[in-house]
């Protein structure tokens, strides 16, 4: 495969994950009582997982770039940032900015889940294009 084909791939990847995610965002902003039914019937997980599953909806398309870009690197054979990668997404980020919205309460907890796609995604993607601008594409 040529380099070119590469980056194709990638996008067409990315745009195949953006509209695959885009359905799992409606069902969790639609409907996440009836999601939520299949595991309780607990009108505490109702509320409580109502409100989590519509934040955690928004992390999902944000969440294609922080699991694209890991498989990309491991794919070319660079180990080291895509360990990064997952490793930022999941650590570096997730856990500390969970524990910190934790200080202030619950609801806002959720928010960790898109902050640390949205941080990951970004960092992922510009490594990415320091990757092509490498290759020169």
């Amino acid at each position: 495969r040529t380099i070119k084909d590469v980056k194709k791939i990638v996008t067409d990847c990315v745009i195949i994950s953006m509209a695959l995610m885009l359905a799992g965002v409606a069902c969790f902003e639609l409907i996440p009582t009836q999601l939520l039914g299949v595991f309780s019937n607990s009108e505490e997980v109702f509320s409580i997982g109502a409100v989590a599953f519509r934040i955690i909806g928004l992390s999902f398309i944000p969440a294609v770039l922080s699991l694209m870009t890991p498989v990309f690197f491991q794919a070319i054979g660079e180990a080291l940032p895509s360990s990064l990668l997952s490793l930022t997404r999941q650590i570096f980020c997730l856990i500390p900015i969970f524990w910190l919205l934790s200080r202030v309460g619950l609801n806002y907890t959720w928010f960790a889940f898109p902050l640390s796609e949205i941080i990951t995604g970004s960092i992922g993607w510009v490594m990415y294009l320091h990757q092509l601008c490498k290759w020169k594409v």
